[in-house]
């Protein structure tokens, strides 16, 4: 190796470990309030009951997370979003299993938790004791959209060593060279079905539980939002005021072709085979959760 290439190489280095550090800066502040409570540093004042959203990938998630959390703000409560904090670290397996041994956390006063993307052990025996919101789309959407947004949109964590962006690129390249269609099937064989399932036996029926499609949401969202602010028996105009209008900015960067919403998306993209076979499948959950066969 040339002098000349020992320095880039040398240069490239310096430079990366410069990244990364400014990269967990970024976290640090991004993250102030969920590092700090998993710390003890801060604790909820509110007494209200604490929320708990759960949902899938691909179903608007960040986004209506990012709904409940400014209502939960304006009603003094503190969001937690651990799944997406931890995703950045790139530890999103290992910490979320690693804080829910930790019953302190999950506290049944004053915090929104979420989103989660399959159901979270730690709320298993004290379900009764949260408000939540389930919300949940078609699956035969679901996951033609996570083929599209897992093998080529996706973003990546943001603390990411070259190794690690690497695999990740190679994951992609894995799920973008199986096709749509052997991407859907692999999934069934897989048990993707089963986080609906799971869904099912543990939350649905209860008083404590608001069940949200996400096809309502984009066919009436006044309604939608209603029905989460009713749920919470939440009041204030302004905020649910600067939510819809938010909402319709968004809506018509949509219209631009940002991104997929449409219902039945399933039925351009896959074969007909796929179809059939994916509509046996789904069967059961189209059922139990009231999506259209």
């Amino acid at each position: 190796m040339t002098n000349f290439l020992k320095y880039v190489v040398r240069f490239l280095r310096r430079w990366f470990v410069i990244d990364i550090f400014l990269k967990k800066r970024f976290l640090k502040k991004r993250y102030k309030t969920e590092i700090d409570f998993l710390q003890k540093k801060i604790r909820p004042s509110s007494e209200r009951k604490s929320i708990v959203f759960f949902t899938m990938h691909k179903t608007a998630s960040c986004y209506v997370g990012d709904v409940i959390k400014k209502i939960a703000w304006s009603d003094g409560l503190l969001a937690l979003d651990f799944t997406a904090y931890f995703f950045d670290l790139i530890k999103e397996s290992e910490g979320l299993n690693r804080i829910a041994k930790d019953k302190s956390i999950f506290v049944q006063n004053g915090c929104f938790f979420g989103p989660f993307r399959r159901f979270y052990e730690p709320f298993r025996d004290n379900i009764d004791k949260y408000d939540i919101i389930l919300m949940l789309r078609d699956p035969r959407d679901v996951l033609v959209s996570q083929y599209y947004s897992f093998s080529f949109k996706h973003r990546f964590p943001i603390v990411a060593s070259y190794k690690e962006l690497k695999k990740e690129k190679e994951k992609r390249k894995l799920i973008a060279d199986m096709g749509v269609d052997n991407y859907v099937l692999h999934c069934l064989d897989s048990g993707s079905l089963d986080i609906y399932r799971e869904y099912a036996d543990v939350l649905l029926g209860r008083d404590n539980v608001l069940f949200l499609r996400y096809e309502d949401m984009y066919d009436n969202f006044d309604l939608w939002l209603s029905s989460i602010s009713d749920f919470f028996d939440f009041s204030d105009e302004s905020v649910l005021e600067d939510i819809k209008k938010r909402h319709n900015e968004k809506r018509f960067d949509l219209r631009r072709g940002a991104k997929q919403v449409l219902k039945g998306d399933y039925k351009e993209k896959l074969r007909g085979d796929t179809i059939k076979k994916l509509n046996e499948e789904c069967e059961d959950v189209l059922k139990i959760f009231g999506f259209s066969k």
